[in-house]
């Protein structure tokens, strides 16, 4: 089952990854050309791929909110919960960030059907954002996810500008 679900998103993410890339999403906006930051272009990507489930999966197959740990909710072959990330392309770090520590607890009866799904982009250069890749990892329940604390040794490179307890996943579960 965890297989065919990876293949079903696997499948869904590359074909995002064009419906993304023909979508023209700025990199900068505005007459002064302001760029957005990175928390803005995941943002914008978060929404088109949420779009783009719905217009793939079926609008009666899919669920979005605002959810703690999650995006959306594809029914049609799950529940299959799906949290949508990126990173620039050719970022050094070796674990991506998935959710606090918190969130963690508030999700742990759905880890064996939360996944995630990764683009990673050029925006360099750019007046759009490129997705050059489109990465699945899951279900959490059969990973490792990195605990870290602000201020404890981090056992790889990953994001330590947040306070608290947040956890990460290795680059490494990303196909």
């Amino acid at each position: 089952m965890f297989e065919e679900r990876r293949t079903l998103l696997r499948d869904f993410a590359n074909k995002c990854r064009e419906h993304l890339n023909s979508t023209g999403i700025p990199v900068a906006v505005g007459k002064h050309r302001l760029g957005l930051s990175p928390r803005s272009l995941s943002d914008l990507v978060e929404k088109h791929t949420v779009d783009f489930m719905i217009d793939y999966f079926g609008e009666k197959n899919v669920w979005f909110g605002d959810w703690d740990g999650y995006d959306a909710v594809i029914i049609a072959k799950g529940p299959i919960y799906v949290n949508v990330k990126i990173a620039e392309f050719g970022d050094k770090l070796e674990a991506s960030w998935v959710f606090s520590a918190s969130t963690q607890q508030k999700v742990k009866d759905i880890l064996a059907g939360l996944y995630l799904i990764k683009f990673e982009y050029h925006k360099e250069g750019r007046d759009f954002l490129e997705v050059s890749s489109a990465k699945v990892a899951g279900p959490l329940s059969s990973v490792e996810l990195i605990c870290y604390a602000k201020g404890d040794p981090a056992p790889c490179k990953l994001r330590k500008d947040f306070n608290g307890t947040h956890c990460h996943l290795r680059n490494t579960y990303f196909e």
